[in-house]
């Protein structure tokens, strides 16, 4: 992860178009111009806006009505769930960008992570997209360093030949996801809805670190 540069208020704004961003700067009172570039509200919210302000303006950015999709597992809204997880980075060309792998039995949650290095850090928030189901033996299917696979592995890598960066066990209960990573320790976040991504009604979450 050397070579990464950490701008968690930016990396918060990355995936928002620029018509999202002009409403999120209006929730945080912030004028801008239906003319501006999505450079230049970046600017301009970053310049008002901390990372608690940002993540306070996303939460209030997309409405929380209507109903949810038949089959579509809300993390929000699970009673508890238990099981072992693993990060993964699969992009040479952004390194940061990666996935959790939640384990459900028979399969695993994934949940792309805008940046593997804050969400390991435990120090910031982060927006997780649910990305579907895989094969649960799909859990452990990465290198552990160059031409290593890792120990555990039930299955040979997929063509992204990812790299396992931690792994430990999670918990998830009423809204709180905790980890034990073997690496980057205890980690703990709350888990508040976002939207659903289209297509395929998929949804997306904000991580807030919590003690």
């Amino acid at each position: 992860m050397q070579g990464i540069k950490l701008e968690p208020a930016r990396i918060l704004l990355a995936n928002l178009n620029p018509d999202e961003l002009r409403r999120l700067a209006r929730k945080g009172r912030i004028r801008v111009s239906g003319k501006d570039s999505r450079a230049t509200l970046v600017n301009a919210i970053t310049r008002k806006l901390d990372v608690d302000g940002i993540a306070d303006a996303l939460r209030r950015l997309f409405p929380k009505t209507g109903p949810v999709p038949q089959g579509v597992l809300r993390l929000d809204r699970v009673a508890r769930l238990t099981g072992e997880t693993t990060v993964q980075v699969h992009s040479r060309s952004n390194p940061a960008l990666g996935v959790l792998l939640l384990e459900l039995r028979p399969s695993c949650l994934r949940l792309r992570l805008n940046s593997v290095p804050l969400f390991l850090d435990g120090r910031w928030p982060v927006i997780a997209r649910e990305a579907g189901e895989v094969p649960h033996k799909r859990l452990y299917a990465g290198f552990i360093r160059p031409r290593r696979l890792h120990p555990a592995a039930q299955t040979a890598p997929s063509a992204s030949k990812p790299f396992i960066i931690d792994e430990g066990r999670f918990g998830l209960r009423a809204g709180r996801l905790r980890f034990e990573f073997d690496r980057s320790g205890p980690i703990s976040f709350g888990v508040a809805f976002l939207r659903f991504r289209k297509p395929g009604g998929r949804p997306s979450y904000l991580l807030t670190p919590i003690a």
